[in-house]
């Protein structure tokens, strides 16, 4: 009878393992197919065929399968991850969670806004003329096209957004900039990008209006 329990432990291990890789920090069998209820008649009766799906499938599809861990609030609430692993990269989130996350405690539930999300760009803090959450919900286009990608909001900012007179804070309005400071326009003329940059550098401790 020893002997017989002692075989069952791997076989009930393995049910969170799949090539190796121990899933159980971000993969519960139960969870995963009751909480994805496509997968539960395919697996409700197979856990060596719901950790493969969840391993080749449902990690690249961001499901959640345990209630301790939702990918998309681990990267909503970790700035640090985003500017390793990109948006999409959904797996090197999971393994992140792994490895190290629960280990350091890191938050992996109920996060919806993202956190952090980034303003600086060639050493350039560009926070006095750019808020992540002001610029998508004025610029309902962006928001469309890009989603909560706060690196992808960010760079459609500088590559585009400056040069579209978009405003992009509630403190900074560059068509108000441009004309209240006629001094500037005889030096940057069109070149948009220079107002903001201006303010930043200079405008806001000259106190200029905006």
């Amino acid at each position: 009878k020893q002997a017989e329990f002692s075989n069952l432990e791997p076989e009930i291990e393995s049910i969170n393992v799949y090539q190796f890789i121990d899933y159980s920090a971000v993969y519960d069998f139960n969870y995963y197919i009751t909480n994805n209820p496509e997968l539960y008649d395919t697996y409700k009766n197979d856990p060596k065929g719901a950790i493969k799906h969840f391993a080749e499938y449902g990690i690249n599809e961001g499901k959640q399968a345990k209630g301790t861990f939702d990918v998309a609030s681990y990267r909503n609430r970790w700035s640090d991850l985003r500017r390793l692993y990109g948006w999409n990269n959904l797996r090197e989130y999971y393994n992140h969670y792994i490895q190290y996350g629960q280990k350091e405690g890191r938050t992996a539930t109920g996060i919806s806004e993202v956190y952090d999300p980034i303003h600086v760009f060639m050493g350039t803090d560009f926070s006095s003329v750019y808020d992540y959450k002001y610029y998508k919900m004025n610029n309902p286009d962006v928001a469309a096209a890009i989603g909560d990608d706060d690196m992808a909001v960010f760079c459609h900012f500088l590559n585009n957004g400056m040069k579209e007179l978009r405003v992009a804070s509630p403190t900074f309005n560059v068509q108000n900039y441009i004309m209240n400071n006629p001094d500037l326009v005889q030096t940057f003329g069109l070149s948009f990008p220079d107002y903001y940059l201006h303010y930043i550098q200079y405008g806001r401790y000259e106190g200029r209006k905006c």
